[in-house]
């Protein structure tokens, strides 16, 4: 991360807060995870998006993830070695019961979502400061991320149009203009086939992208290589913007997903 973006990304911005309650779309997303995951096998597939990790390792970091923030701990949050040690505590237990656990805690959880003026004001990650207004969508987002991960991984694809995966998607559109801004880059206007529009800028757009909806969220969220991205409809040059055009805390795949 280059000085400009780390310096943007470090600072606590709160965003504004989305017309659609993340928390509501939060348990149907878990019911469509735990419904694709009812196999016996399905648990050791491998993930591609998320590689070392099988699908029960992703549920795992699911509930590991709903249980840290129960229990507040919260420190290294989002590091490799956090969600690493998530993950390994788990190792023994089965997907059936990796599931139980998640249902077990979900209550509590979205309990804790909803209270966000108990939540700590801000959480430091790897990747700058999270503040308490943006942390439930940020679980939203990371839950419908590896959805489709899991999906890929079980060559089971859905849900696409899902007004989860729309929210998530504005949610890296608005990363992606503080990052944009503070890189000085020109404005960028994302087009999408299902008539929504965004405007990464408050100028007049130098470059616009035509893309389906779910491409721009898996392109964002690091689930397209360099060279899928760069095959997106641009109407000019993207190069300039690749860097800020995918998540910070994600880097494009060398091998194409062939989601």
């Amino acid at each position: 991360m280059s000085g400009a973006r780390d310096a943007e990304a470090s600072k606590r911005v709160t965003p504004p807060r989305p017309l659609i309650d993340p928390l509501k779309l939060y348990k149907p997303a878990v019911e469509r995870v735990t419904q694709l995951v009812t196999h016996p096998a399905a648990g050791s597939a491998p993930v591609a998006a998320c590689p070392g990790w099988t699908v029960k390792d992703t549920i795992a970091h699911l509930v590991g993830i709903a249980q840290s923030w129960i229990t507040g701990t919260l420190d290294g949050y989002a590091d490799p070695a956090w969600t690493a040690a998530q993950v390994a505590s788990m190792e023994d237990a089965t997907v059936e019961e990796l599931v139980a656990v998640w249902y077990s805690v979900l209550d509590d959880f979205l309990e804790r979502m909803q209270s966000i003026d108990e939540l700590p004001e801000a959480v430091l990650t790897p990747f700058g400061m999270l503040v308490r207004e943006a942390v439930p969508l940020s679980v939203l987002d990371d839950l419908v991320s590896h959805e489709h991960d899991i999906r890929q991984a079980l060559g089971r694809p859905g849900a696409r149009d899902d007004i989860a995966v729309r929210l998530a998607t504005g949610s890296h559109v608005g990363l992606m203009r503080r990052l944009n801004a503070a890189a000085g880059l020109p404005t960028i206007e994302i087009i999408t086939t299902d008539d929504r529009s965004w405007l990464v800028g408050t100028e007049s757009p130098s470059i616009t992208l035509r893309a389906p909806l779910f491409e721009v969220f898996r392109a964002t969220g690091g689930r397209r290589t360099t060279d899928e991205i760069w095959a997106l409809n641009w109407s000019d040059d993207p190069e300039p913007f690749l860097p800020t055009f995918v998540m910070p805390m994600f880097s494009p795949p060398s091998v194409s997903l062939e989601e």
